[in-house]
């Protein structure tokens, strides 16, 4: 059987369609296993892998159906917002449609399973005028798919950069230290070192302690829970915020002081959370070429 170079680019076009439209299966299902996730960073890794194994087997039609029911808000939805754990971080990347890449998603899918499963009803490969009218549908679908493809591309990179940020020491590094600065007991530490320290700040761990089981009995009880830190000097330290010292007393003891660190001291005397935090985009910049 001899097959027309018509009926062999036909079949050609219909290969490069099945193949974008599987490339779009594929965004799909990487942006609804990735954009909703709460945890600790160890969880959202693993939430992610449990998240693609569910969706792994699932149609595209089925996959879509998760993404705009999940992913897609209209720009006057607001967008859910319920507080976090002190331990809890969110990714919650959200494409704002206005209706546009709802209806692209939807005509991708009709257009994929016309291709499937009804394309050979609109096609007689015998017919030159039928093969043409082919190729031209084959070519119309194309061009649509191409731009939902290019928009679920830029999504899925922007998420991947998210992870691979993620992923670094500086980042987990930095996470940890923003979520112990957004305790209240750390902005306690830093009013009583800052008005019981002695004349460069520094103030006694046992008084520091003393006083917060006082004013923060719950955080203390569950410090190692909550906070991953079995004692108040390792946390102090893992916060970023102070400088801690051991000293050697009469008698062969030992004294662990601490005192806010004095390039996050204000000019008039203060030091805050907020001088820290914005340490870290200060530092940014620095680094950046």
């Amino acid at each position: 059987m001899v097959v027309s170079d018509d009926v062999q680019e036909v079949l050609r076009r219909i290969g490069r369609n099945l193949m974008l439209y599987q490339e779009i299966e594929m965004r799909i299902k990487f942006l609804w296993s990735s954009a909703r996730l709460e945890g600790s960073l160890s969880e959202l890794r693993s939430q992610t892998v449990g998240r693609q194994r569910e969706v792994s087997k699932e149609s595209m039609g089925q996959v879509a159906k998760r993404l705009t029911k999940d992913v897609l808000t209209r720009p006057d939805t607001p967008e859910e917002d319920q507080p976090l754990g002190t331990s809890t971080f969110r990714v919650q990347f959200t494409l704002t449609d206005d209706g546009s890449i709802e209806e692209e998603i939807a005509n991708a899918l009709a257009a994929r399973n016309e291709l499937v499963h009804h394309f050979l009803l609109r096609w007689n490969p015998a017919s030159r005028d039928s093969t043409r009218k082919a190729m031209a549908w084959l070519d119309e679908k194309h061009r649509a798919a191409q731009s939902l493809q290019r928009t679920l591309r830029c999504a899925v990179e922007c998420l991947q950069a998210a992870a691979a940020e993620m992923a670094t020491p500086a980042f987990e590094l930095r996470m940890e230290q923003t979520r112990l600065c957004a305790t209240a007991w750390i902005e306690t530490t830093i009013d009583l070192c800052l008005s019981h320290g002695d004349q460069v700040g520094w103030l006694s761990l046992s008084d520091i302690d003393r006083h917060l089981w006082q004013q923060h009995p719950d955080a203390m009880q569950n410090l190692e829970k909550r906070y991953g830190h079995s004692t108040l000097k390792q946390a102090m330290a893992a916060s970023g915020m102070f400088e801690v010292r051991d000293l050697l007393v009469r008698g062969g003891g030992a004294r662990t002081d601490i005192r806010v660190r004095p390039e996050l001291e204000r000019p008039d005397g203060r030091a805050t959370v907020t001088s820290f935090l914005e340490s870290f985009s200060t530092t940014e910049r620095k680094e950046t070429p």
